[in-house]
């Protein structure tokens, strides 16, 4: 794509209001998985194409998306999935030429549609596919039939630095401490090439955000980060699956658990990095941890009521009548963790 692509610039102006309401909105490893996953089944994949046409939003689109709103105490995000579509079909449609799409079903659930500019190749689309899959069906484990609905994911892989930069900013985000940003109103991410193995973390960790969009609605931060950072560390490579995951990272101590759950003020004002280690570091024990269902109840709640996030008193009821001990045992999981990894090191 070329640095200064006016087609791109002006398709995107009508995105950068809804852009920032959805923002506004919605910001206000082990060594084992866990048991009985559902098996992936084999996707069905489309070839290589160039991307077409797609009809373009208007401006006023959004306002109408926004005052359709539905007023009833259910919960009914359907109004914000249809603005999404037509959004991510305006996005599409001012991309430039040198774009190709790839298109798939995953898991019969999944609609996954990545554009790039040829940086990527057939492997690293079968890993992503294939990640996605045991994502899914991580989702599926804890939500059951509540994870078995139609999910978009739509991924925009940047060929260079500059051209992600370009891209990213354009849609009303400062890019230049990050390689990936999902928007919610085009529920569409931009991800930096940088080599398969990080730009293939990096797509997963921005899809992650589409998934847990469509499937809890709105969500504390600290749990959506730490979702989308335990499962961009998953580990097909390794026999017994799993996820990477360093003791030299175990090693340093993350917040308190009611601090972590408390966190949704404070993200951009204090150590964001801090932050998503701690969110990382908790998820990751919870949903590994094979004597709780704690991370199961609270999804489950979380999507009751798409609309509005538990608090953090809500949470940690949630979670300390699921597992009463939950901050001693993370504490002894933490440090036998980094006693084993030390010794196979050895």
């Amino acid at each position: 794509m070329k640095h200064d692509n006016p087609r791109l610039k002006y398709r995107l102006i009508p995105l950068l209001l809804v852009i920032l309401v959805f923002i506004g909105w919605f910001t206000g490893g082990g060594e084992r998985q866990p048991t009985a996953l559902p098996s992936s089944q084999t996707p069905q994949v489309t070839s290589l194409k160039k991307v077409g046409s797609n009809t373009p939003v208007k401006s006023q689109d959004n306002a109408k998306a926004i005052q359709d709103e539905p007023a009833s105490k259910v919960c009914n995000l359907d109004w914000l999935f249809d603005y999404q579509k037509r959004a991510a079909a305006q996005l599409a449609n001012g991309l430039g030429d040198d774009f190709s799409v790839f298109k798939t079903q995953i898991n019969q659930a999944i609609n996954l549609t990545l554009y790039h500019q040829g940086t990527i190749g057939d492997q690293f689309v079968a890993k992503l596919v294939n990640q996605l899959a045991v994502v899914h069906n991580y989702y599926l484990s804890m939500l059951g039939d509540g994870a078995a609905q139609a999910i978009d994911v739509n991924i925009i892989v940047l060929g260079d630095r500059a051209a992600y930069e370009d891209s990213a900013s354009q849609s009303g985000f400062d890019p230049r401490m990050s390689q990936g940003v999902f928007f919610h109103g085009s529920n569409s991410a931009f991800v930096e090439y940088k080599g398969d193995d990080i730009t293939l973390r990096t797509a997963i960790h921005e899809a992650v955000h589409a998934i847990n969009l469509k499937l809890l609605g709105r969500i504390p931060r600290w749990l959506n980060e730490g979702l989308a950072e335990t499962f961009e560390r998953i580990a097909l490579d390794q026999p017994h699956g799993g996820f990477h995951e360093a003791h030299t990272a175990l090693e340093q101590r993350p917040m308190e658990l009611y601090s972590v759950i408390s966190s949704e003020t404070q993200w951009g004002s204090i150590d964001t990095g801090y932050l998503y280690f701690s969110g990382w570091i908790w998820v990751h024990y919870l949903l590994n941890n094979e004597h709780t269902q704690a991370l199961k109840l609270l999804l489950s709640q979380e999507q009751i009521q798409m609309c509005h996030m538990l608090n953090a008193e809500q949470i940690t009821q949630i979670l300390e009548e699921a597992h009463p001990t939950i901050e001693q045992d993370f504490n002894q999981w933490r440090v036998n963790k980094v006693a084993q990894m030390e010794e196979a090191t050895h």
